[in-house]
């Protein structure tokens, strides 16, 4: 399963988008992820720094799902996402 990590702009962050990134990476070592992909993935996380959530890509992008993060507090609904993503990678092989 590869998930394309989107940010925002960064004009507003109220948290470390990219230790936010790296710990998720860490975490989930069984799938692939990539960063701003142009291309469509099994899934998008969209990184947004503050609750504009103001990125953006295209609605045929994701596959799988998506999920917009605003901060810290999303983290539990981004884990829940990504463990029925890991979940269905290993159904998948």
């Amino acid at each position: 399963m590869t998930v394309n990590i989107r940010f925002c702009g960064g004009c507003n962050p109220r948290y470390d988008r990219g230790a936010f990134a790296r710990r998720l990476i860490r975490d989930y070592p069984n799938l692939t992820f990539i960063y701003n992909a142009e291309t469509d993935t099994d899934a998008v996380i969209l990184l947004c720094g503050c609750s504009a959530a103001c990125a953006r890509v295209p609605e045929s992008f994701g596959t799988f799902g998506r999920v917009t993060v605003r901060g810290e507090e999303d983290r539990g609904r981004l884990y829940s996402f990504l463990d029925s993503l890991s979940l269905g990678s290993d159904s998948l092989i």
